[in-house]
């Protein structure tokens, strides 16, 4: 009997370490990730930039896609993105609104940012539009 709890605790262990490595979480995981269309991200001095394109015109946006603290729509036709928070919210530092340009696998924010605290860029990880974009 022994045996077989110390085997059950060491795949339990594993288990753990295993969800923990691929950083994900059972308890935060977006419930919103079917439908994915676009996924952007990149490193910042405080944590990090990510931004999720759903197919029913809907964006997530946090620190990670288990951390959003930002929902609203998004158009995205041609090469250019602009998204728009849900009424009564902020995307970042005060603005509601903000335009992207994609240019190869980045996202490029519009205008280009001349200070500290704007998003700047962000990396797309996945993109499942078609070229060119009709969303």
């Amino acid at each position: 009997m022994r045996f077989l709890k110390k085997v059950f605790l060491g795949v339990l262990l594993l288990l753990v370490l295993a969800l923990s490595g691929m950083g994900v979480s059972i308890l935060t995981m977006d419930e919103l990730q079917p439908g994915l269309q676009l996924e952007a991200s990149r490193a910042a001095s405080l944590g990090g930039i990510w931004l999720g394109l759903y197919q029913d015109q809907h964006f997530s946006m946090g620190y990670s896609e288990t951390s959003l603290n930002t929902r609203g729509t998004y158009t995205f036709r041609d090469d250019t993105l602009r998204l728009t928070a849900d009424p009564g919210t902020v995307i970042t530092r005060g603005k509601d609104r903000l335009t992207f340009v994609l240019v190869d696998s980045l996202l490029l924010e519009l205008p280009q940012p001349a200070r500290l605290g704007r998003i700047n860029y962000l990396q797309v990880r996945l993109n499942q539009f078609k070229s060119p974009h009709r969303h």
